[in-house]
């Protein structure tokens, strides 16, 4: 077994030291994520020798660039750079990392919250804040009682509403602050935040303004990006009333638009349109408070809810089928298939979009190709279909079939010089900055 560090080339034979260098060094290593150089030696005894001389090296040349990092001139970093730092430890996921998960960035956009508080005197003390003292004080005041003994039904649902009203989403007062105030203002709230960082990749613990400034920047746009948003999402959302809202948290949906159509006056078609929309919208929710409807649930709705069902769309000129598990097509959507066959202009597929084109038997007795790794599974599962090795995409008539993954870009392609001809396409492609030749063979 090679001590620590040391590889051998299994072609030349050459020792190597292979080391993984410190994330901040690694612009100034310039050199990727290893350091390695070669110890000149194909023997073992004469390898470990040199390896303890150039790890010695190694370790030097990271102490020099830290102390470089250290002296907030050459060592400061860019926006970028941090950026970069930033983003890989707020998206790691691991066991001890600084912000692994859903958990440690609410944890710590909490934290931001209570400073922002702070700062306002607006502090909300939780349990674990409180002294004796003070747990009695805030007992009594929502109870009504200071007796040590459990809370009854009644004071527990006093309780809880009393959080309900005043619960604020992780990182409510902190981003709403930030958008307030100038720069200046809100970076040194970041400062314990910034040092976490600093200690998490082993930099100095100094105070540096080449560096910490910059992290502190690129650890707020962190905090406000989609990627970081989505570890918060999956936390479940309590229930609140908003603040100084004339809307009631009860209030269902139908009592709102009756409202809305009161207040606003909207024409009858903008009416029947809000129908139409709360009707889609009620049978993917259900008849539920206002103020149980989260930012989430209007996102999800946005991509759950189709416009049309198979019973009342429109009939199309073209069908696309993308790679899906056949076991979920249910018969319905093969009866619609192959109803709407009969009057495309094209019915395309895409990977192996392929299955259920044959599941229907539409492909019976034609020419279709897939991802090369299903051409035998199709061939086993439908053996009336003539399946072709080796094309990115297969015409048969208005059947169209493509190959795996960028195979589809070429048979959009082609479709789209089926309809207006190959100067459009090409004009198309360089439009769309597409360079693949594919959709232009077969001919």
């Amino acid at each position: 077994m090679h001590p620590k560090g040391l590889w051998r080339d299994p072609r030349s034979g050459i020792f190597y030291l292979r080391r993984r260098i410190p994330l901040p060094l690694q612009s100034a290593f310039d050199c990727g994520q290893l350091y390695k150089v070669s110890l000149g030696t194909a023997d073992p005894r004469d390898a470990e020798r040199k390896l303890a001389i150039a790890n010695g090296e190694f370790e030097q040349k990271c102490d020099q660039f830290r102390a470089t990092l250290a002296n907030g001139v050459a060592g400061s970093f860019t926006s970028d750079e941090a950026r970069v730092l930033v983003d890989r430890l707020l998206t790691a996921r691991s066991a001890n990392g600084f912000a692994s998960g859903a958990m440690d960035v609410v944890f710590f956009l909490k934290e931001l919250d209570d400073a922002v508080a702070d700062q306002a005197g607006d502090h909300r003390s939780t349990a674990q804040d409180m002294g004796p003292a003070e747990w009695i004080a805030y007992r009594k005041n929502l109870a009504g009682s200071d007796h040590d003994d459990e809370f009854s039904p009644e004071t527990l649902a006093r309780i809880e509403a009393h959080h309900a009203s005043v619960h604020r989403d992780p990182g409510e007062l902190w981003f709403s602050f930030q958008k307030r105030v100038p720069r200046r203002r809100w970076r040194p709230l970041l400062s314990f935040a910034v040092a976490k960082i600093k200690r998490e990749l082993k930099l100095p613990e100094e105070a540096n303004r080449g560096i910490d400034e910059p992290l502190a920047d690129a650890l707020a746009d962190a905090l406000g990006s989609a990627q970081v948003r989505e570890q918060i999402a999956v936390l479940p959302s309590a229930r609140r009333r908003a603040n100084s809202s004339r809307l009631q948290p009860d209030m269902k949906l139908d009592a709102l638009e009756a409202r809305w159509i009161a207040a606003r006056k909207p024409t009858l078609k903008a009416q029947a349109a809000m129908k139409t929309a709360l009707r889609y919208f009620k049978s993917y929710i259900g008849d539920v408070g206002i103020g149980e409807i989260t930012p989430n649930d209007l996102f999800e709705f946005r991509d759950a809810v189709p416009n049309y069902s198979v019973a009342d769309a429109p009939r199309p000129d073209i069908v696309v089928i993308p790679a899906m598990d056949i076991d979920q097509v249910g018969p319905t959507v093969l009866d619609w298939l192959r109803e709407v066959h009969k009057t495309t202009q094209v019915t395309m597929s895409v990977c192996n979009g392929s299955y259920v084109l044959a599941k229907a038997g539409l492909l019976d007795g034609r020419t279709a190709t897939a991802h090369h790794r299903g051409f035998g599974m199709l061939r086993a599962m439908f053996p009336a279909v003539n399946v072709i090795r080796g094309k990115r995409w297969v015409e048969d008539g208005r059947l169209a079939t493509s190959g795996g993954l960028t195979s589809g870009q070429d048979l959009a392609m082609r479709v789209v010089e089926r309809y207006f001809g190959r100067a459009a396409a090409k004009k198309t492609a360089r439009q769309l900055e597409y360079r693949g030749q594919g959709w232009m063979v077969p001919r």
